[in-house]
């Protein structure tokens, strides 16, 4: 979860993204909009728990995506408010739809299914699915391969995917849960990972089962 502050933020973001739609301001000189903007528009409504307005959204504004990039964007969307609604299952259906035809939703894409399988981890102590390492592991690849993120992009993901494997090693282990606190500090103090509140959150989860 986000702290005090960072909710806050997203907060006053989403109250932004609504005014922008309200006077058409965020959307191209052919009316579209960005498929980027579309799914960031369903993240920070269902981050904020605003679930209701997000899926209206989906509704009100899909016909306003690119033909060519309408169900990509759709399906990953429904997925990001699946997902923070808890209901995973639907969340690797709807990403079975989504074609990863660029980077872009390449590593949304894998590393949404990768917290949703995190999440579905069950058992004291927690065991992890074969797909979900299988997915870890494919996509520590597909980043080294990828000649398009920049660098500082690409260690973002390879350090969240590389402390998500500790995690999982360590949960899967059992307690006394050995060097959590040092990768608790690791991450607090990490400037480039991505998710960093997601990866605090399941520390906390992991800590208190």
């Amino acid at each position: 979860m986000a702290n005090e502050k960072g909710a806050s933020h997203l907060r006053e973001t989403w109250d932004l993204y609504n005014q922008g739609l309200e006077y058409q301001v965020i959307f191209n000189e052919k009316g579209e909009l960005g498929d980027t903007t579309f799914t960031n528009i369903i993240v920070n409504g269902a981050f904020i728990q605003e679930f209701d307005q997000a899926a209206q959204f989906i509704l009100d504004y899909e016909s306003r995506l690119a033909p060519n990039i309408r169900d990509n964007a759709v399906a990953l969307g429904k997925a990001f408010l699946r997902y923070y609604q808890g209901e995973f299952e639907e969340v690797i259906g709807l990403l079975q739809e989504v074609e990863y035809s660029t980077v872009g939703y390449a590593i949304r894409g894998r590393s949404l299914l990768l917290r949703t399988y995190f999440h579905q981890a069950s058992g004291r102590p927690l065991a992890f699915s074969d797909q979900f390492y299988s997915l870890l592991e494919a996509f520590y690849r597909y980043l080294l391969r990828d000649k398009e993120l920049s660098e500082n992009r690409k260690q973002a993901y390879l350090l969240f995917l590389s402390f998500t494997k500790n995690l999982a090693q360590i949960a899967s282990a059992g307690r006394p849960y050995k060097n959590l606190q040092k990768i608790q500090k690791n991450i607090a103090e990490s400037d480039q990972v991505i998710a960093k509140d997601w990866l605090l959150n399941r520390i906390d989860y992991i800590q208190s089962i």
